[in-house]
């Protein structure tokens, strides 16, 4: 299994190759699902420097489960570099503003394979991201429309037979 520290430093630049500002934090699937795809590019070159492989378990709730990802934007967390804003239903991560240039600096550091490598995979985030984003934004508001009439058509529960 992936050192938490790596995961750290692969989700830092992921962010610096332009991946999402702002991702739903009760949505974790777009995450691990672009690093889960971006795994299999990187085993054809084994570039970044990652001493260890990315390990992928089958999920229900996401899918494909990068092993460690949680734990390591906790960490990023703990380290004031992800903000958690909470909005009740709508709650999701953000990225420190200051961060981003020393990012992006990494990222312009490193190879130029590496460098496409980083900006298809944290493309690939941002767009999942925005996706399951405006999918939570949009459910709450779009169900009433949904409905013909005000009342709420529910399925109840059998009243048991009075004797």
């Amino acid at each position: 299994m992936i050192d938490s520290s790596e995961l750290v430093g692969l989700i830092q630049l992921l962010l610096g190759a332009h991946g999402p500002s702002t991702w739903p934090a009760n949505v974790p699937w777009p995450m691990h699902q672009a690093i889960a795809e971006f795994r299999v590019d990187l085993a054809s070159t084994r570039t970044l420097g990652l001493t260890q492989s990315i390990d992928v378990v089958p999920c229900p709730g996401l899918g494909l489960k990068v092993e460690g990802l949680d734990g390591a934007v906790d960490e990023l967390q703990f380290l004031g570099q992800l903000s958690l804003h909470d909005c009740g239903f709508y709650s999701f991560w953000s990225v420190t503003a200051g961060c981003i240039p020393e990012y992006r600096r990494r990222v312009m550091r490193s190879d130029p394979a590496e460098a496409a490598l980083l900006h298809c995979a944290a493309h690939r985030w941002s767009a999942l991201a925005a996706t399951s984003l405006k999918n939570v934004r949009t459910a709450v508001e779009s169900s009433g429309s949904t409905s013909r009439s005000a009342t709420p058509m529910r399925r109840q529960l059998v009243a048991p037979a009075l004797r």
